[in-house]
């Protein structure tokens, strides 16, 4: 048996006297042990030593204390996402506001300044994004947004941008990058890319994004995620690399100097109802063949990922990068988003958003009151103790609970978690453990840093079980407010 975990100190509230959970995974020919509370990590030789675990009264393995995370009133929106237009030059098959919002509406600098003036307060409020459509077709409200928020909130904000990158000028990228804008850049890929994201006009969308890549490097812009999306789809091109070879293209992107950072990700699937066709939709595949076929394929993210760091370069992949620093460092979760804990979102014609995909979440209006606080309820507790599987999930501290706008789309309850966005979880959770026990601690370190530790929480990583079993001591802990999985409200 050897202990894969590189840190089993607590950094968040336990509290004793709970039942033991430890349970075994088998991921690619390989055997672990998982221990559901400290969220302790081995790799098992034989079935036997499982048993023998048991016997473990020293160690992390049948731990009798969980992670308590205690409830918390959301004090001032600490992100505010403007939805600056529902105008686009491309027509992206998996697009919700496309489906649910057909019109080309732009958010009004009145409304923009109204949500600025009613929920944005100094010293606590600190992030403020655009979002679409594609917001660099609302460039003068861009320029009013930043303009007014800058001179009404004195402390440091963070400035952020999703966008497609076919509208970029050396103009726009010099004026964002002297403002400090943050990125998110849609880029599915070479030749993939021009398949679900057409331009209006016929063009090639992937020179046209190549280009805007271009601008950002030469402004001095390098720090944002090319993110890309893939509906059911890569499943017809039967390839076991389909999904790796994808990554692989981001990332040799960000090592010339075009982002820092890659995300490539299913289409949920409350946005997979925009999808007119059929064979793109993951609900319409049989669910033993889909699995199977996305198991190989993260198989084959794992062992590229072991290949890159091993050869000394970064492996960029986000399902590989916040997740995965949870498991390694035992990084407890208690929620996947802040969607309308601490988070809000402003459409065009006023609407307010408890998550900035917006279709489920409405919780008021800026020119009808502001938030109704009776929509609102249901978004508070962001804990995963108000999910209906989690609080038995064996990986829920891994996971966090899911995307509950995703649950409201899908079945208009916002405590039910998404079939399939569980089933993709469990692939990603078995990849990690795979790579946990195929790399050297010291490679692992380098390429994932302890988040705990560079935040100053924890004294370093242990790899050694301990000799004996202290109740942890609480340190106090609120629950994350992001997500690690769509990425939008990441600071890069």
């Amino acid at each position: 048996m050897r202990i894969l975990s590189l840190n089993l100190k607590p950094r968040v509230p336990f509290i004793g006297n709970t039942n033991p959970e430890v349970i075994k995974v088998e991921a690619y020919g390989r055997l672990f042990a998982y221990d559901v509370n400290s969220m302790a990590v081995a790799l098992l030789d034989s079935e036997q030593e499982f048993d023998k675990l048991r016997d473990d009264k020293q160690g992390w393995f049948w731990y009798r204390a969980k992670p308590n995370f205690p409830y918390g009133m959301p004090g001032a929106i600490g992100t505010i996402v403007f939805e600056a237009t529902h105008k686009c030059d491309l027509r992206c098959h998996y697009c919700f506001v496309r489906e649910f919002y057909p019109d080309d509406a732009d958010l009004s600098f009145d409304a923009a300044k109204q949500v600025i003036d009613a929920f944005a307060v100094d010293g606590q409020t600190n992030s403020l994004g655009f979002f679409g459509g594609e917001p660099l077709m609302a460039w003068d409200l861009v320029l009013q947004v930043h303009a007014y928020a800058t001179a009404k909130l004195r402390n440091p904000l963070s400035w952020s941008m999703t966008t497609n990158g076919t509208l970029l000028t050396p103009k726009r990228a010099s004026w964002l990058a002297r403002n400090r804008f943050g990125f998110i850049v849609s880029l599915d890929g070479n030749e993939q890319h021009n398949v679900l994201r057409e331009t209006v006009d016929g063009r090639n969308s992937y020179k046209l994004v190549r280009r805007g890549l271009g601008l950002l490097r030469d402004a001095g812009i390098s720090n944002y995620t090319l993110r890309g999306t893939f509906t059911a789809r890569i499943l017809d091109e039967n390839n076991p690399n389909a999904v790796v070879d994808r990554i692989e293209h981001l990332n040799q992107l960000c090592d010339e100097g075009f982002g820092n950072h890659v995300s490539v990700e299913p289409v949920d699937l409350s946005e997979s109802r925009c999808i007119g066709k059929k064979d793109e939709k993951f609900e319409t595949r049989d669910k033993d063949k889909l699995l199977s076929s996305f198991s190989e394929m993260y198989y084959q993210v794992a062992q590229w990922f072991v290949r890159r760091a091993r050869e000394g370069k970064k492996p960029r992949f986000h399902h590989m990068g916040k997740l995965f620093q949870r498991l390694l460092y035992a990084q407890h979760g208690a929620s996947e988003c802040g969607a309308g804990h601490g988070y809000l979102s402003v459409s065009s014609n006023g609407d307010l958003y408890a998550c900035h995909r917006e279709q489920s979440s409405y919780v008021g209006n800026i020119w009808k009151g502001g938030i109704d606080e009776r929509l609102r309820a249901k978004w508070l507790d962001n804990r995963l103790y108000q999910r209906e599987q989690c609080p038995t999930c064996p990986i829920r501290w891994w996971c966090g609970g899911g995307c509950r706008e995703a649950s409201v789309g899908a079945y208009g309850n916002i405590a039910r978690p998404v079939e399939i966005d569980c089933a993709f979880k469990w692939l990603w959770f078995k990849a990690q453990l795979w790579v946990m026990s195929e790399l050297d601690p010291s490679v692992l370190r380098s390429v994932l840093p302890d988040p705990g530790a560079q935040a100053g929480r924890g004294r370093g990583p242990s790899t050694s079980v301990p000799t004996s079993r202290p109740m942890p001591r609480a340190i106090l802990s609120s629950p994350q407010s992001k997500c690690g999985i769509c990425n939008v409200c990441e600071k890069k």
